[in-house]
């Protein structure tokens, strides 16, 4: 709808039952989307889909860190 490419995070499947992980996904998100800099990507949005709750972030291009790893080293 937007016209943009986002990327989502969402709880692994097998872990949405486990409440103490529940509440660290959502803190996870809010402090995400509570703080902005030039390294950080931004959370648009957050919600749950089909039990599994998800965020919405910018989406990045480029090499991932694997790559990045391989490339220049730990």
């Amino acid at each position: 709808k937007l016209d943009r490419q986002d990327a989502l995070k969402f709880l692994a499947p097998q872990n949405a039952g486990n409440k103490e992980l529940r509440r660290r996904f959502t803190n996870e998100t809010r402090l995400l989307a509570s703080v902005q800099g030039e390294h950080l990507v931004r959370v648009y949005d957050c919600g749950e889909h089909e039990g599994l709750p998800f965020f919405v972030m910018e989406r990045l291009h480029g090499q991932t860190l694997e790559a990045r790893i391989e490339r220049d080293g730990p």
